[in-house]
């Protein structure tokens, strides 16, 4: 996850262009933690919706370095110095998560299900926009 020293290293400041994005990110913050405060408030994740939600982050995170990385070597990001070593050490950190859901199902004594379909269409929408508009997958990333 993000932080606020992260984004300080490459110096985002909150000046009038990224203002609109900001608002669109911290909108999405709360829906996501209204989400999570509704679910606490029902009792919780049950331990199949939690083997579900583990297979989703596995597939999720599973080989998102290669989208950083991507990223940080489109030409759009010549010049932009911290920014690339940024995504380089992001794309790092965030390598071995996919790792993190796998140890946790198999602790449960699961395995990774298949792929859910959103997750499927995810990718198939990164994997080719990246390439060319690697700032709006960035933008993914700093909403989630």
């Amino acid at each position: 996850m993000t932080t606020a020293a992260q984004l300080d290293q490459v110096q985002m400041t909150t000046n009038s262009a990224f203002e609109p994005v900001l608002a669109i990110i911290t909108k999405a913050q709360k829906v996501f933690r209204d989400l999570l405060s509704e679910v606490a408030d029902e009792g919780g994740f049950t331990r199949d919706y939690y083997v579900r939600y583990l297979s989703m982050q596995y597939h999720l995170t599973n080989g998102v370095q290669k989208q950083f990385l991507l990223a940080a070597a489109h030409p759009c990001m010549r010049g932009k110095h911290k920014l690339r070593d940024f995504l380089y050490r992001f794309a790092l950190e965030e390598e071995p998560h996919f790792e993190l859901a796998q140890r946790d199902l198999e602790f449960l004594g699961e395995k990774v299900e298949a792929c859910p379909l959103d997750v499927a269409l995810w990718w198939a929408y990164y994997r080719e926009v990246t390439q060319e508009r690697p700032f709006i997958r960035l933008g993914a990333t700093c909403i989630l």
